[in-house]
């Protein structure tokens, strides 16, 4: 699908929603969105920057598709819009809802999942659609889900193009964040925050139905700044989730 077909099918989709999903919102320097995470949001001062590219990296159950949640939370119960370009269509619209997530005010770019084409296939199409989505200006944060991404298929992604869509967010109110085990955007990120699980707590299961065994119960995590301000040197920030939160 060509930019000028996947624009007009995106203002279809959203066209009982938004009727104006590319007209570019007015610029708002110096403006963040909050994580819905307070240790994060202290650490951070304030949250994610808008007219930025930050990174949120980290494995898996580090807290990284929490930290994504609270920032759709927050955005889309503003009554504003959010897009995520799912590259490996790992996104689950049931659990986003759950944590307060506004899905009619969020456009989910699906690029197939893991077993409709090649990796790298699947990355190209979700750069197309990041590009699209930046250059309109309408969306207030635009997600580049790479969580599940291979590191070696994601360190192919050219230094220009995150170079491209750094300038294609100057100077407008949309925040892009991309989500990643490590990061790849290196100097063309504003933000890079660093997450880690530290420990976990079971509690010990009891009673006639579960007799024996162990239920997770909270993971602790832990936030740096590795790069953009606060400075890097500002000390990491713990914080705790619920089981059903720790992803």
């Amino acid at each position: 699908m060509n930019a000028v077909a996947l624009r007009a099918h995106v203002e279809s989709v959203l066209a009982k929603r938004c009727p104006a999903p590319f007209a570019p919102l007015r610029p708002k320097l110096n403006e963040k969105i909050p994580t819905g995470i307070a240790e994060v949001d202290r650490l951070t001062a304030g949250g994610i920057p808008q007219g930025e590219l930050s990174e949120i990296c980290g494995p898996a159950s580090s807290g990284r598709t929490s930290l994504l949640l609270g920032l759709m939370a927050e955005v889309t119960n503003r009554g504003q819009l959010c897009a995520l370009v799912d590259v490996n269509d790992s996104f689950a619209s049931d659990f986003a809802a759950q944590a307060g997530v506004d899905l009619e005010s969020l456009l989910w770019v699906r690029c197939g999942g893991k077993k409709a084409s090649g990796e790298l296939r699947r990355i190209e199409q979700g750069m197309r659609a990041v590009d699209l989505l930046l250059e309109s200006g309408g969306f207030t944060l635009v997600i580049f889900d790479l969580g599940d991404v291979s590191p070696q298929a994601a360190r192919r992604i050219p230094l220009a193009s995150w170079f491209r869509f750094r300038k294609a967010v100057e100077h407008k109110s949309t925040a892009f964040v991309v989500m990643e085990d490590e990061s790849h955007a290196r100097s063309c990120a504003a933000l890079v925050l660093s997450l880690r699980k530290k420990r976990e707590q079971w509690s010990q299961l009891g009673g006639e139905e579960y007799p024996t065994g162990t239920l997770l119960g909270e993971i602790s995590c832990s936030a740096a700044v590795a790069r953009g301000k606060p400075a890097s040197s500002v000390p990491p920030a713990d914080f705790q989730l619920g089981s059903w939160w720790a992803v």
